[in-house]
This record gives C-alpha cells, sequence and structure tokens, in this order.
C-alpha cells in the first residue's frame, strides 16, 4: 500500500538524509537463499570471520536459512530469540539460547560467548523494533565487536493499513521521530551504509517503505563515494514477499 498526503509530500526527508548508501570495494554477497530471511554480507568479510550472532531467529526453515549457510561454512552461529523454545532445524555449529535481546543483555551474551576481545565477527539483526533501544544504548560496544551488521529496521513510517495487528512497541516507534533520528545518528557514527533493499510487504509512504533493510560497514572499512546504483539490484536482492515487484529505492540519487 502506497500512502501520500499532499501537505506532506517530503514527510520523511528526515530519514532519507540519513539512509544513504555509498560503494564499497568489498563483494556483496546474499546468504541464505533467495527467500525472505536471507541476507547481505560482505563476502571477504564473512570470509575471515570466526563467529557470526543472529539476533531474531523466528520459526520456519526459511527463517534460518542464512544461519544454516553460516554454520555449513564452518561459523559458529549465536542464536538468540526469546520468542520460541527451539530453532526448526538444529546443526553443530548453531548455539541457540532462548532469550530476548536487550541493551541491558548484549554484553553479558558476549561475555559468556567470551568475545570480549573479537573484532571481526559478523552480525544479523531482525527483532522487531527492539533494534532501536538496543543501538540507542550499545553502539559503542557493538562497533567494537562487529565489522557488519546487516539488519532489518521497522517502523519507519507511521502509516499502515487499517486491518494490521501492531503491538504496542511498534506502535509506539512508528509516530516517534526521535528515537529514529537518534538510532541513525549513532550507528553512522561508527558504520556506513553500503547496501540497502525494502521489505515490499511492508506499506511506504510514497518511495520511502516502513521496513529497510540495511548492510553496515565498520569505518576502519573505506568506502568510495555516494552510490549511485538504484536498488533492488538484479541477481543480489529478492523481494521478502513474492506476490509484488520490489520496491525501488533510489531518493538518495540526484
Amino acid at each position: 500500500m502506497i500512502y501520500f498526503n499532499n501537505l506532506e509530500p517530503n514527510k520523511y526527508n528526515f530519514l532519507k538524509k540519513e539512509i544513504i548508501p555509498y560503494k564499497t570495494p568489498l563483494t556483496k554477497k546474499r546468504y541464505g537463499g533467495t527467500s525472505d530471511g536471507s541476507y547481505v554480507f560482505l563476502e571477504e568479510l564473512i570470509n575471515e570471520s570466526k563467529f557470526v550472532y543472529s539476533f531474531g531467529i523466528n520459526t520456519g526453515v526459511d527463517a534460518i536459512k542464512f544461519d544454516l549457510e553460516m554454520a555449513n561454512m564452518g561459523k559458529t552461529v549465536f542464536m538468540y530469540d526469546g520468542s520460541i523454545d527451539s530453532p526448526s532445524v538444529t546443526h553443530s555449529n548453531c548455539v541457540f539460547t532462548k532469550e530476548y535481546i536487550s541493551k541491558d543483555n548484549f554484553l553479558n551474551c558476549l561475555r559468556k560467548n567470551n568475545h570480549l576481545s573479537e573484532d571481526k565477527m559478523a552480525l544479523k539483526v531482525d527483532i522487531d523494533g527492539c533494534e532501536y533501544d538496543l543501538f540507542n544504548n550499545n553502539i559503542e560496544q557493538i562497533a567494537k565487536h562487529f565489522n557488519q551488521i546487516s539488519m532489518e529496521i521497522h517502523s519507519l513510517i507511521e502509516e499502515a493499513p487499517p486491518e494490521w495487528e501492531i503491538d504496542s512497541l511498534n506502535l509506539a516507534l512508528m509516530k516517534d521521530k526521535e528515537i529514529k533520528k537518534l538510532f541513525f545518528h549513532n550507528v553512522k557514527k561508527y558504520y556506513n551504509i553500503v547496501h540497502l533493499h525494502a521489505n515490499n510487504h511492508s506499506p511506504r509512504y510514497v518511495d520511502f517503505p516502513s521496513s529497510i533493510e540495511a548492510l553496515f560497514l565498520r569505518k576502519d572499512f573505506p568506502v568510495d563515494e555516494v552510490e549511485n546504483t538504484r536498488y533492488p539490484i538484479k541477481g543480489l536482492d529478492f523481494p521478502n514477499y513474492n506476490g509484488r515487484e520490489d520496491y525501488v529505492l533510489d531518493w538518495w540519487i540526484s
């Protein structure tokens, strides 16, 4: 569903100007197949990472295809989700914990896994709006340990179909401009955006979707100029929902 208000044609420019991707000389690769639940990471850094953290697992085989591919590559995958008792498929390289990741327990999870000295880990995040609180309160520690993050960012617009059932957290986030501005301000202190993909299952305000998958690269890895390519990229990006075309993202291209 596409929303628009003639009185506010540029309603989400305050976020658009923060969400600008940059070119990277590193190789983008999708892991976990082509369905919803797969994620784009930078291949060279994935190859160097011994450990992968996965925040938000959900149910179904498709939901953990990324985790399984990492495990099959020989990575140890630390999976966290408080909403399920166990993943739909197990693997000897996957370590599951029935726990929601929050601002309060994030560092303790690293401590339990003896990873406080690791600085080349990869992080996948899909935690349905809890990313704002987690990153706004832990960004300095996150940046010390994870050189790239593939994350779905939710509730970027306040419009939604009236028939949708939305939990109280995301209802509040949808209207909270300040927490979203703070999120991007904090993350961009340490990371550059190097890839974007819209979740086409979400509504959008003109060309700006409610949910965006972003790949963040830590700033100790150089980037080039602003990306001049429109997303999605054929062969790399695939619709989250097969019932409609992928959304085109290009607001940063003049």
